[in-house]
């Protein structure tokens, strides 16, 4: 987990220079779903000592098939025709980025399209949940600390409209009531209002977090989830 911020920039690397007792394994990568999530556990349960797992939770984690929703996403029909050179230009070219920031919200379109499963309560949202709760009885039948983190997305923290968080009352709720310990990171950074809410995710994406964003995650897991043991 870390798109974008170098690997000793990472929330994970900052615990482990903090607490250097403590041996963090990040297993997160980039497009994982709770599906992926299960699998890995599933492969290092056996192979390493795991005595605490800890899952940070995007909002777009609910979709175990990219195949089938990658057409319907924000920009999804650019994408599938002129991907190679939408994909140069993102890794390339510093005035597409801003351009493209400045045409539209990014942001808000993503958060608009990954808000929908929750608004409907779709299959792809029970299926994440089941996954999560899979998860949480398979950890505790092998002693392991399980936790879910739920990551705001930068539209919320920007517009504070509690309708917005819909996907963490019912994540909150769904896991709570089987038993799952569930953290929410948005009223933390929420309320640090003395910041530009842009500043603590990567230019023009609203879901990945920067340097700065990671140390604030760093400095949450440090009060309220290390210490709250």
């Amino acid at each position: 987990m870390g798109p974008g911020v170098h690997q000793d920039s990472t929330f994970v690397s900052l615990l482990s220079t903090r607490y250097p007792e403590l041996n963090n394994f990040n297993g997160g990568v980039i497009g994982y779903s709770t599906s992926d999530y299960l699998a890995v556990t599933n492969y290092l349960i056996d192979k390493i000592d795991i005595q605490k797992l800890t899952i940070c939770y995007c909002l777009n984690d609910t979709y175990n098939n990219f195949t089938e929703i990658i057409d319907n996403m924000p920009g999804g029909t650019l994408r599938k025709y002129f991907d190679p050179i939408l994909t140069w230009l993102r890794s390339h070219s510093k005035l597409y980025l801003v351009a493209k920031n400045l045409i539209s919200d990014r942001s808000k379109k993503y958060f608009e399209y990954d808000l929908q499963p929750y608004m409907e309560e779709e299959n792809v949202y029970h299926s994440a949940v089941d996954d999560l709760i899979v998860l949480a009885n398979k950890a505790k039948k092998r002693n392991i600390q399980f936790e879910i983190v739920l990551l705001p997305y930068e539209y919320q923290l920007r517009k504070k409209e509690s309708q917005m968080l819909l996907p963490q009352t019912l994540l909150s709720k769904d896991l709570t009531l089987s038993g799952v310990t569930c953290y929410d990171l948005y009223p933390y950074l929420s309320e640090q209002t003395d910041i530009d809410y842009k500043s603590i995710y990567l230019f023009a994406d609203g879901i990945h977090f920067s340097n700065k964003g990671h140390r604030m995650i760093s400095n949450f897991f440090s009060d309220y989830v290390i210490n709250d043991e």
